[in-house]
C-alpha cells in the first residue's frame, strides 16, 4: 500500500477535551446544534450543521482560522508526521495508523463497499474547495499484519501525545510515530475496505484532492452494529403486506434487535415481528429498502440512524444486524456495493483531533 506522511496540524492536548466533535452522524441537524450550544469550541462549529450554503462553509472556513489563531490546533514536531490514534467508546476500542493516502490508490488497493449518495458528495466537496482542511480520518480495514501490529504495539507503549476523555465516557488518545516507519509499516499491506467515509472519499476525487487522510485499521480490530430504518408514515397492516410480499413474519415477545444477519425487526404499532426469507448472499439493507419499506409498504421517506442504544419510538421501525467482515470481503471481491448506511463500524475515528490542509 502506498501512503504518505501527514502535514498539518494536531489538537493541543489542554484543548482536546473541548475540541474533539463526537461522530457527525451519531447526532441530526437539531442534535449537532444542541451540542454546539452547549460545547463552544467543539470542533462542530467548523463543519456543516446541516445542509451547507455558501454562508455555512464560509463561516465553517472562518471557525477553521479562528482554531489555527488561538493556538486551539499546533504543529505536533515541525514537520511531517504520523499518528497511531484509539478510540474507545461503550467499552469497545478501534485502532488506527494515521496517514495520507494518494488519491489513486482508492479504486486500485482500497475498495468501498458502500453505494454513494451524489447530492452528499456535492456536498462535501463545496466544503473541501471553501474550507481547505480535512480532520476526520477515512477509516480503511485491512487483513491483520505483523508489520502494523508491531508498529501500533510499540507506539502504544509510549507516552501519548494526548489523552482525552470527553462528558460521555468515550477518549481519544494519540501517540505520534515516525512517519517513515509508518509507511514502511504499510507498505506490505495490499488490500483495505474502506469501513467509514464513504462519501469523503467521493468527495476528495470530486474536489481535485492528491490525498485523503486515513486510518488503517486490522480488521480483527473492528466493532459493529447495524442501522434502524424508521418512518413516521402511519402504515396499514405492514405485517400482512410484508408477508404478502414473499417473507417470513414472526411475532416477537418485545423489542429486541436481531442477532444475525439474515432477517430483521420490524416495530409497527407498538408490537414486534420477526422477518425473513432470503439468502444470506443478499444484504439486509438492499431488502428493507428495496423489497420491504419501497416494495411492499410503498415507503420512500424514512429515517436512517445507527443501531446503538434502545430502539427508536415510531410508527415503523426496521432494525438489522451488520453484515460480517467476510461478506463485505466477498462483496467488494464481486465487484458489488451495498445500499448507503449497510453498515457502522463503531467507534467512529474522531473529527477535531487533526487539522490538515488540503
Amino acid at each position: 500500500m502506498k501512503t504518505e506522511p501527514l502535514s498539518g496540524l494536531v489538537v493541543a492536548p489542554e484543548w482536546a477535551h473541548a475540541v474533539i466533535s463526537p461522530p457527525y452522524d451519531a447526532l441530526d441537524e437539531e442534535g449537532r446544534r444542541r451540542f454546539l450550544d452547549d460545547h463552544p469550541d467543539s470542533f462542530l462549529g467548523a463543519l456543516p450543521l446541516g445542509v451547507p450554503d455558501a454562508t455555512d462553509l464560509v463561516r465553517c472556513a472562518q471557525r477553521v482560522a479562528e482554531f489555527r489563531s488561538s493556538g486551539q490546533f499546533r504543529s505536533p514536531g515541525g514537520g511531517p508526521f504520523a499518528a497511531v490514534t484509539r478510540v474507545v467508546e461503550g467499552g469497545v476500542s478501534i485502532t488506527g495508523v494515521v496517514v495520507d493516502v494518494p488519491i489513486g490508490e482508492f479504486g486500485t488497493a482500497i475498495s468501498g463497499h458502500e453505494r454513494t449518495r451524489p447530492a452528499r458528495v456535492d456536498d462535501l466537496a463545496a466544503f473541501l474547495h471553501t474550507v481547505r482542511v480535512a480532520s476526520s480520518p477515512v477509516t480503511v480495514a485491512h487483513p491483520p499484519s505483523p508489520t502494523t501490529t508491531n508498529l501500533v504495539d510499540e507506539s502504544v507503549g509510549l507516552t501519548p501525545l494526548l489523552d482525552s476523555t470527553a462528558d460521555d465516557g468515550s477518549s481519544v488518545t494519540v501517540w505520534l510515530v515516525d512517519p517513515d516507519e509508518a509507511v514502511d509499516a504499510l507498505e506490505p499491506v495490499e488490500t483495505g475496505i474502506i469501513i467509514d467515509g464513504h462519501h469523503r472519499t467521493a468527495a476528495a476525487v470530486a474536489a481535485g484532492s492528491s490525498s485523503v487522510v486515513s486510518a488503517f485499521v486490522p480488521s480483527d480490530g473492528l466493532g459493529a452494529t447495524g442501522f434502524d430504518r424508521v418512518s413516521q408514515a402511519e402504515v396499514v397492516d405492514a405485517p400482512k403486506r410484508i408477508a404478502a410480499a414473499g417473507f417470513t413474519v414472526e411475532p416477537l415477545d418485545g423489542p429486541e434487535r436481531p442477532g444475525s444477519s439474515g432477517r430483521v425487526h420490524l416495530g409497527w404499532e407498538g408490537a414486534w415481528y420477526a422477518i425473513s426469507g432470503w439468502g444470506e448472499s443478499v444484504v439486509d439493507a438492499e431488502v428493507v429498502d428495496d423489497r420491504i419499506l419501497r416494495g411492499a409498504l410503498d415507503i420512500t421517506d424514512f429515517e436512517v440512524r445507527p443501531g446503538i442504544g434502545p430502539l427508536p419510538s415510531a410508527p415503523l421501525v426496521i432494525a438489522s444486524h451488520p453484515p460480517s467482515w467476510e461478506t463485505l470481503e466477498t462483496m467488494v471481491g464481486r465487484g458489488l456495493t451495498m445500499p448507503p448506511k449497510s453498515t457502522y463500524f463503531t467507534p467512529k475515528m474522531r473529527s477535531g483531533v487533526f487539522l490538515i490542509d488540503r
